[in-house]
């Protein structure tokens, strides 16, 4: 097995990806999207290298963190398995979903009774299959109701602007609270509360951001100066590291003081342990382990946002964990 390298803003290193292939190569294992610093991955020039290079080796792509944020159409990207996972989507924990191309022959994972087209034997979990369809369903009809401005350049505006004031925010005269939860609603959310933070910082401390940019740091496609990079951003995810401290304490005290729920990494592997997916990005030590990651979710407004971002700018400031 071989790990492919990323870039500085966590996206797959093409070249280097496609050097690693071998006409023996047999199975490309890809996230669609890393959950932790929100990076969405070229998975069309993924699957044309491989095919190029080996073009027997099947391609998985896991999709759990994109489905509902990104497009997500396997059969468009000529792609072998993908699998998603029901709780990202508020589907109960437990349930998943695999796709499979059309004419791909799979071994049983469990023998029985030729339950799920002969791949896991055992009664369904129908409740929960149902419940997954349900969210799939309810994601579809918000981006059909959706009326959100989808470019990058005016969600950007309309968030600095939303961060700014401290009125009810609006976009095209409507409430944001009252939209569906369209990517683009949770990519507004999220900027709103970088710019809040940013902007609180800087009031609190007399700092520019330039300079506070030696003690915090935005990771990630969301943090690139390069626009194209920040294209590859997956919509609500925010990523953060405060150097020289430690996330996992961060996360404790805002939530202890503060009532502001982060978390030290992904929910998964969580602790005082350097992310291994900032190590792999280039961080050092002194920055990976003062990592937060902050998700917006389809409930959350833009209230919550700013509350949450004055918040805390002023835990980092009373606890002194700005090295400037």
């Amino acid at each position: 097995m071989q790990l492919s390298p990323v870039s500085s803003d966590g996206l797959l290193d093409l070249q280097a990806f496609e050097a690693l292939l071998t006409p023996d190569t047999a199975l490309v294992s890809i996230p669609f999207a890393n959950g932790e610093i929100g990076a969405v991955q070229p998975i069309d020039k993924v699957v044309a290298a491989v095919r190029r290079v080996c073009p027997s080796a099947f391609i998985h792509c896991d999709a759990s963190q994109a489905l509902g944020k990104v497009p997500v159409h396997p059969m468009d990207l000529d792609i072998d398995l993908l699998t998603i996972a029901g709780h990202k989507v508020y589907a109960p924990k437990g349930i998943g979903a695999l796709y499979i191309r059309k004419g791909l022959q799979l071994s049983p994972l469990i023998l029985g009774g030729g339950q799920e087209r002969g791949l896991r034997g055992g009664t369904e979990n129908v409740a929960f299959a149902m419940a997954l369809g349900t969210a799939c369903k309810l994601i579809k009809q918000s981006w059909e109701a959706a009326k959100w401005p989808l470019s990058p350049e005016a969600i950007s505006a309309a968030a600095a602007a939303a961060a700014a004031s401290t009125s009810v925010a609006a976009t095209n005269g409507k409430c944001v609270q009252d939209d569906p939860p369209h990517p683009s609603k949770l990519a507004f959310v999220a900027k709103v509360f970088v710019d809040r933070l940013w902007a609180s910082l800087e009031a609190k401390t007399s700092v520019q951001r330039q300079k506070l940019g030696s003690a915090l740091r935005l990771n990630g496609p969301l943090g690139a100066a390069d626009p194209s990079v920040q294209q590859q951003w997956l919509p609500g995810t925010i990523h953060l590291s405060v150097r020289g401290a430690y996330g996992f304490d961060i996360a404790k005290g805002l939530a202890e003081e503060e009532r502001v729920f982060v978390s030290a990494g992904v929910s998964c592997h969580q602790g005082k342990t350097v992310s291994g997916t900032l190590l792999a990005m280039g961080h050092s030590s002194d920055w990976a382990l003062g990592s937060l990651r902050i998700s917006v979710g389809r409930d959350t407004s833009v209230s919550d946002a700013v509350k949450a971002a004055e918040k805390m700018a002023t835990y980092l400031i009373n606890h002194k964990l700005l090295h400037l």
